[in-house]
């Protein structure tokens, strides 16, 4: 088999116009891929960023709404503590009112003890009308 000549033992053939022409075509659609990648590329990268800022910017709305009722549930908070707070107030003046009623009712009382039998005998509950005080004795 010393006389059969392989492809290996061949000299490289010289390319005719032909093969250079594929050649040529082969280069060109490689090119023609490798720029198609790059801009699916670029586009999936700008479809990704646009993603990107839209869930930032859905975030960031978020945070902005859960501040605004923050601070509404606080002012509310603070209206209720306002308004308890007022209730409390006039049931410490309606106390006091009372209080200085029942006082000066009372400073009556000792001071006119004649008037204070009065008002305690038509204010009880008896059968009879109450008599005046010189025609019981």
């Amino acid at each position: 088999m010393q006389g059969v000549q392989t492809s290996k033992n061949l000299p490289p053939r010289p390319y005719t116009d032909e093969r250079w022409r594929i050649m040529e075509e082969e280069d060109e659609e490689q090119e023609e891929e490798r720029e198609e990648e790059e801009e699916q590329k670029a586009e999936e990268k700008e479809e990704e960023d646009q993603k990107d800022e839209e869930q930032e910017e859905e975030e960031q709305e978020e945070e902005e709404e859960e501040e605004e009722e923050q601070k509404v549930e606080e002012h509310e908070d603070e209206e209720q503590e306002d308004e308890e707070d007022e209730d409390e107030e006039k049931e410490l003046e309606e106390e006091r009112n009372k209080k200085k009623s029942d006082e000066d009712e009372q400073e009556e009382k000792e001071e006119d003890p004649m008037s204070a039998a009065l008002s305690n005998n038509s204010l009880s509950s008896t059968s009879h009308s109450p008599q005046p005080p010189h025609i019981l004795q």
